[in-house]
């Protein structure tokens, strides 16, 4: 399976820009600015995760968004920045065995208060789910024909499959949009990677340097706020087929959801009037994007909290089934059709075609992100 580039101009501006981002970029970011990958949360979660021999000490995975008003072309409704990270003091020195360390985070279709056992995963995900996720990634990886970079994904892109989350005590609308770790100088989804002697891995991070950096556009507020993040580590050996048996693979995940503040005065989620989502990556190096179906707006904010009550969007159809990450690029799936104020147009953006607005609003957008090439 092979991810489909979106028409949107907005996303292939994007893309341009994305791939021009070096350690410099990072140096001087304006978080206030769209294009720019850090960040100035409104609001943070934080889990804490234990991952040794990787990490001899506990690490915090922390995820925030900010809502963007400058780029705001919609009442009641502006776009989304969120962002996400590891922060940790120490790694251990390298394994013998050659070893890849890869991480997504899964944000959209778990939802309600951190809570039990599996980093807080029990009350959000359920307990049969939560006691069953990191088996099943593991089963399904071992079990590939061949040892690719894109095994993590391919394994979330199989919760897509008709009965699959059923089957272990999950809402199918669980792990459908996940956003793979983004660095300049590692290929997309991989946090670390050990060749025996040496170790490569993404420096600690913060607000102002983010694993990975998207937006939402024209997002409800009440929709991110009432999200439970859960981020995905996996360790493999990287050589030899020793990566076939299960107890080889390391699995780590948790749930974390942002602290609630107070909305905006300028936000009335009651008069929105949004017909349809775009997502936007801001990645380091590459960006891939995928289509997806235009929904209505039922004219109410809808923020589900219970397990299964939200949906991250629907999986483009026909690439939800049919694609599968290339290396280099980055993944993931989409916001739910069923959200209320949702566009529907993930990985490095949403665009919905043959809308005037759409069309109107990229073109802006395009010429911005050209501009800013050309300076």
């Amino acid at each position: 399976m092979a991810l489909t580039m979106r028409s949107s101009v907005l996303a292939i501006s994007l893309a341009l820009l994305a791939k021009a981002q070096t350690e410099q970029d990072f140096e001087a970011c304006d978080p206030l600015d769209l294009f720019d990958p850090c960040i100035d949360p409104m609001t943070l979660g934080t889990v804490t995760l234990n991952f040794e021999p990787l990490f001899p000490e506990p690490v915090d995975f922390t995820w925030g968004f900010a809502l963007q008003n400058n780029y705001e072309y919609y009442p009641g409704a502006p776009d989304t920045k969120v962002a996400y990270w590891l922060e940790y003091n120490s790694t251990q020195p390298p394994a013998a065995e050659p070893h890849d360390t890869y991480m997504v985070m899964v944000l959209g279709g778990a939802g309600g208060i951190t809570s039990g056992g599996h980093n807080g995963c029990d009350g959000p995900l359920g307990e049969e789910c939560a006691e069953n996720f990191a088996g099943f990634i593991k089963e399904h990886i071992a079990g590939q024909a061949n040892r690719t970079d894109e095994m993590l994904d391919e394994a979330l892109y199989a919760f897509r499959d008709e009965g699959v989350p059923q089957s272990i005590g999950c809402a199918e609308n669980y792990f459908r949009s996940f956003y793979a770790v983004t660095h300049y100088e590692l290929l997309d989804g991989i946090l670390a990677r050990e060749d025996g002697e040496s170790l490569d891995i993404i420096q600690s991070g913060n607000e102002s340097f983010p694993f990975n950096t998207y937006v939402h556009q024209r997002t409800p507020y009440g929709y991110l706020i009432n999200k439970v993040a859960v981020p995905v580590i996996v360790r493999l050996p990287s050589e030899g087929d020793s990566w076939r048996d299960v107890e080889n693979i390391q699995v780590e995940f948790g749930c974390a959801r942002s602290a609630p503040v107070n909305q905006p005065d300028y936000l009335d989620e009651e008069s929105e009037d949004v017909d349809e989502e775009e997502d936007t990556e801001i990645t380091d190096e590459t960006d891939s994007t995928e289509d997806t179906e235009s929904t209505e707006d039922t004219g109410d904010s809808e923020d589900s909290q219970a397990p299964g009550d939200q949906s991250e969007t629907e999986p483009n159809s026909d690439e939800s089934t049919t694609d599968e990450p290339v290396t280099g690029e980055s993944s993931s799936g989409e916001l739910p059709e069923e959200e209320a104020g949702s566009l529907s147009t993930e990985y490095g953006g949403n665009g919905a075609t043959g809308m005037m607005w759409s069309a109107t609003l990229a073109s802006i957008a395009g010429a911005i992100a050209i501009a800013r090439i050309m300076s």
